[in-house]
């Protein structure tokens, strides 16, 4: 598995870069998950199609979704994917700039990967 975060300031091109990737990593025939936790949800908006926070398949072998941050914090009273991550290992490393926070997630059956 790995693990690919796009931010930056606003306007920079964080969209752009995350679906144009997840769309690549998806046509190369890696199972892709391609999430924003934008307010704006203009993720939906590059990929022209509704994205809600269940993956939605968008092409085969790409899925996406949108997560609202407040609504994941008042719905179950803990902190979404988007204020932290768990990795494998249990480590939880803090998303800095949720809002602005990207990235895919690419399963491959490579050994090394």
């Amino acid at each position: 598995m790995r693990i690919v975060l796009v931010t930056g300031k606003g306007g920079v091109g964080k969209t752009t870069v995350a679906a144009s990737t997840a769309l690549a990593a998806a046509d190369a025939g890696y199972r892709t998950l391609v999430t924003s936790t934008d307010p704006a949800h203009s993720l939906a908006d590059a990929l022209d199609m509704d994205l809600g926070s269940d993956p939605t398949p968008i092409i085969p072998g790409l899925q996406g979704q949108q997560i609202d941050t407040s609504v994941s914090l008042i719905a179950t009273g803990e902190p979404s994917v988007a204020s932290s991550w768990t990795s494998s290992t249990g480590a939880v490393l803090p998303a800095s700039r949720p809002k602005s926070s990207w990235f895919f997630r690419a399963w491959t059956s490579c050994s090394h990967c």
